[in-house]
């Protein structure tokens, strides 16, 4: 299952059964093994978490617009 206001960073994989719910930061080339707390940030293969600080700076301030 995957939340609302996710960001799942290039490379990232899901591997199993994982819930990956509301708020959450999932880094480039993470491995996600198992669930993962309400707003953390996880990082590195067979992801750990490393704050707290949810997905806010990332979701809600990209910008797609490709500049030539």
């Amino acid at each position: 299952m995957i939340g609302d206001d996710i960001y799942i960073a290039l490379g990232a994989k899901m591997i199993g059964k994982v819930t990956i719910g509301n708020h959450r930061t999932i880094g480039v080339n993470c491995a996600v093994t198992k669930d993962v707390l309400d707003d953390a940030v996880v990082v590195g293969v067979y992801g750990r978490i490393i704050s707290y600080a949810g997905s806010a700076g990332y979701v809600y301030h990209m910008d797609y617009e490709a500049t030539l």
